[in-house]
């Protein structure tokens, strides 16, 4: 029930209670007022009568008086009574004096005989009607004689009073309308400010905290509606600071790299951000609600969280997470305590690189000193039999040197890779922009690489414009009449660096001429990016493929390691230093692009590599595979 109706129902309630008071008020004075005129009229009355019915209690006959007695009562409606002075009522204009009772013990008779004057309202025994009485003492000049008394039925009283009931009535429906019209008023004038006020206060708890322009009011209600102006616009003003300071903590948090988990007092994941989500391999929504063990899936990360809760002790260790991928974790898990109890936050910070590399140097130590050991030890070893102990045979002597010279140079390629590598992954890489045509540069490297390619016995294809070498007999078959002269989409120019694009292509078909037996065959080409069917964007996708013996699928994402030989048939022998895939890799990656290998073991391998249309100028890649 809103306001107004109960404003309404009470000033009608009080409309009505106040109508009977007055009424019941204005009956009892009228009543009272009406029967204290009748006892005033009585009196009068009795005055003048009792000397007029004195004799008939000295003396003469009583009978004569009733008819007296009764004419009075015809005419008046009072009822005459004579009564002696022992109580023996002697007449009365209503009833046989000789049936009736002894008077004396009446109240106004008692009072009359005491004050000379009596009254009282009663039951009456004698005509079973309630009475107003009024008695007046009669006396001689020697003694009281009795009491002459009149009376009056209170129903006649009653009457009297009811004739007034009509405008009683009439004034009770008039006060009853008034109290309607009223409470209507007054019920609408309070309640609407204080409806306004209730869809205002409803507005502020659903957030929105403005300053309401409230129906004129006075008094309380407009201190109430300046004090919830005053208020929506602290609240709003709260509410913006808080949701302003607590953005800028999601901000921080979820942009956070180290991953962070908070465990409530119910044992269960209240808040998990982005990077622990990652770390974890699953979502946050996911995360968040789960029982803590059960989100975490680690035995050891559980231990930390579970020591801490129970010790109310910082617990920290590094671990290793096998699920959804193997990383190394450092894990700290840190009390908190709170209202409701022990909370804990775990805190994984990442250093699964940190490990790769300090493995990845630990093995670039081991795998230089190893590549440098043996060209020193050959060197070494012929340098000292030709100063020792020279051979007399000058072709023996040219045969040492020649491998002395071989060694060196190997050692002196070996030397500048590595500083090349080092230049590069220290962000010194410096590309020479220019607009390049991909076809050219598949065309220059077929043509640099041709001699070599023919020499192994080898098919070298330009698919880019279906050329290829004159290899020797057996060794393959070139473009086949009718085949179209491009079964590539053709690639658009690209901004790049021309030099380190025909470097890193070269590198390409250099190991797949190595390691392909003759007869083989090497394919070139570039294409458009876009329509080549990978999902790439915009750019030039260049494509290496040999029939040599594949690269195990164990070793796809290690090939462009530093040092990283995967097969025997990848071995020192072919001359290799063991580095130029990874120089591939960066010279690409400094472009924006990348490079990848398809291959079965045995059925030869596919180098490619996809540059975008406009590089994004990064500047070195991580062995990371």
């Amino acid at each position: 029930m809103g306001v107004r109706s109960r404003l309404i129902r009470s000033f009608v309630a009080c409309g009505f209670i106040a109508a009977f008071i007055a009424s019941s008020v204005f009956y009892f004075v009228v009543r009272y007022g009406y029967v204290r005129t009748t006892e005033d009229f009585l009196t009068k009355q009795s005055a003048v009568l009792k000397d007029q019915f004195s004799p008939y209690l000295t003396g003469a006959d009583p009978a004569s008086g009733m008819s007296v007695a009764t004419d009075i009562a015809q005419k008046t409606g009072f009822r005459v009574t004579l009564i002696d002075a022992s109580g023996k009522v002697v007449l009365d204009s209503h009833e046989d004096p000789k049936i009736m009772e002894n008077h004396l013990g009446r109240p106004e008779v008692q009072e009359a005989l005491k004050k000379g004057r009596g009254s009282s309202i009663r039951w009456s025994s004698t005509i079973s009607r309630s009475m107003l009485y009024v008695a007046f003492r009669v006396d001689s000049p020697d003694r009281t004689v009795g009491i002459f008394r009149l009376s009056v039925p209170l129903a006649t009283l009653q009457e009297g009073v009811l004739t007034g009931l009509p405008w009683l009535l009439a004034g009770l429906g008039v006060s009853v309308v008034v109290s309607i019209v009223v409470g209507l008023v007054e019920a609408a004038r309070i309640s609407r400010p204080l409806e306004s006020m209730t869809r205002a206060a409803r507005r502020m708890a659903s957030g929105e905290f403005k300053e309401y322009q409230y129906p004129q009011a006075d008094g309380e209600i407009a201190v109430l509606g300046a004090t919830l102006n005053f208020l929506a616009a602290s609240m709003g003003k709260l509410v913006r600071d808080l949701e302003s300071s607590n953005r800028k903590f999601e901000t921080v948090l979820q942009s956070s790299v180290s991953g962070m988990v908070l465990v409530g007092t119910d044992r269960r994941v209240a808040m998990a951000n982005k990077a622990s989500a990652r770390i974890l391999g699953e979502s946050r929504e996911s995360l968040e609600g789960l029982p803590y063990v059960r989100a975490l899936r680690n035995t050891a990360l559980v231990d930390l969280v579970s020591t801490a809760l129970e010790t109310g002790k910082s617990q920290s260790a590094e671990v290793k997470i096998l699920v959804p991928a193997e990383k190394v974790v450092y894990a700290y898990a840190l009390p908190v305590e709170s209202a409701g109890g022990r909370e804990a936050i775990l805190i994984l910070h990442d250093i699964t690189h940190v490990r790769r590399l300090e493995t990845v140097r630990s093995d670039f130590i081991q795998n230089i000193s190893h590549e440098l050991k043996t060209p020193v030890t050959i060197i070494q070893g012929y340098a000292e039999t030709l100063r020792d102990a020279p051979p007399e045979d000058p072709r023996a002597v040219k045969e040492m040197a020649a491998l002395v010279a071989g060694e060196a140079e190997r050692l002196s390629e070996l030397v500048r890779s590595l500083l090349e590598l080092a230049s590069i992954e220290s962000g010194h890489l410096t590309l020479s922009l220019e607009e390049v045509d991909p076809a050219s540069v598949v065309a220059e490297v077929v043509r640099r690489m041709m001699p070599l390619a023919n020499k192994k016995g080898l098919t070298l294809v330009d698919s880019t414009a279906c050329e290829q070498s004159s290899p020797p007999a057996g060794a393959g078959a070139g473009c086949r009449s009718g085949q179209p002269r491009s079964p590539h989409a053709p690639a658009a120019p690209v901004t790049s660096d021309r030099t380190l694009v025909e470097r890193a292509l070269t590198n390409l078909v250099d190991n797949a001429i190595k390691y392909t037996p003759g007869p083989g065959t090497v394919e070139v080409w570039a294409e458009d990016a876009a329509a080549s069917g990978l999902g790439l964007g915009p750019g030039a996708l260049f494509g290496v493929r040999d029939t040599g013996p594949g690269v195990a699928e164990e070793d796809k994402e290690r090939v462009f390691e530093r040092f990283y030989r995967g097969s025997k048939d990848r071995s020192r022998e072919t001359g290799g230093t063991g580095l130029g895939l990874s120089l591939v890799k960066h010279w690409v990656a400094a472009h924006g692009g990348k490079t990848w290998v398809e291959s079965e073991e045995g059925r030869g391998s596919t180098f490619y590599i996809y540059l975008p249309a406009t590089p994004t100028m990064a500047t070195g890649a991580s062995d990371k595979p």
